[in-house]
């Protein structure tokens, strides 16, 4: 074989060695996010009875949540952050992944899309919001309370029935109450019931509904937590009231929808 022949041959035999090393800036060396990236946020617990992590929330705590990234993604010169429409109340800086807001009453969970110049695919994190429920109480009624139940909403057809006699002036008080929702030490979801609230105003106290034969007042408390109703019953009979109120604290507004059945005699 002469020289020529023989330098061909070499030249095949190391293209063929460049292509099988990764050579020759044709290939795609971008790494799966999934398998080369962690991802988690700070304030947002494990819990081993539900089915993702918990953010634990009251209804007028602001929260910020820092991204914590571990492995090569975090040197990429382009990340993507995505938050999904079901955080309710919640945004999301798309570049540095920080979220921040007011979690909405009906924000029950949130996922974070992730993506990063250089790697393939997506990195997803989940976490559930746990906030409890907010309603209405009542307080010092005149006659009595016979029936115990809450309306959480305008269209609730449940009620508190409070019994009175015709003719005379009662009088309830409505304040909020919170059982509040969050994670043990063991991971385990509890549920404290009665749980102090922050500080709150009632902005708006009004009654949406009252029969014929039932006069009623709305009072707004002196100190701005409660609201107080008053009432006269014309005749005997069972009279549904239903009323809107808001409270406020830190810009933040909530609204509840407190209902009563006075049951005269």
């Amino acid at each position: 074989m002469d020289s020529r022949r023989l330098r061909s041959v070499a030249l095949v035999l190391a293209a063929v060695l460049m292509s099988a090393c990764g050579g020759g800036g044709g290939s795609d060396d971008s790494l799966p996010i999934s398998q080369e990236t962690t991802l988690s946020y700070s304030g947002v617990k494990p819990s081993n009875t539900l089915t993702r992590r918990a953010l634990v929330a009251h209804p007028w705590q602001a929260v910020r949540l820092e991204p914590l990234l571990g492995s090569t993604a975090v040197g990429a010169a382009n990340k993507n952050f995505i938050l999904s429409p079901t955080a309710k109340g919640l945004v999301i800086d798309a570049k540095t992944g920080v979220i921040s807001g007011v979690p909405d009453m009906e924000t029950a969970g949130a996922q974070v899309s992730f993506t990063a110049e250089g790697f393939v695919g997506t990195l997803t994190y989940d976490f559930d919001v746990l906030m409890g429920e907010l309603y209405p109480d009542y307080l010092g009624a005149t006659g009595g309370f016979t029936e115990v139940g809450d309306a959480s909403g305008p269209t609730s057809t449940a009620a508190q029935v409070v019994s009175a006699k015709v003719g005379q002036v009662g009088e309830i008080l409505v304040t909020p109450h919170w059982d509040r929702q969050g994670v043990d030490a063991s991971g385990a979801v509890v549920l404290t019931s009665g749980a102090d609230l922050p500080a709150f105003t009632v902005v708006a106290f009004q009654v949406d509904a009252a029969p014929e034969g039932l006069t009623v007042t709305p009072i707004a408390s002196p100190k701005g937590t409660q609201a107080r109703i008053t009432f006269t019953p014309a005749a005997a009979g069972q009279y549904p009231v239903r009323m809107t109120m808001r409270l406020t604290n830190s810009g933040v507004t909530r609204t509840l929808y407190p209902a009563l059945s006075i049951q005269a005699q």
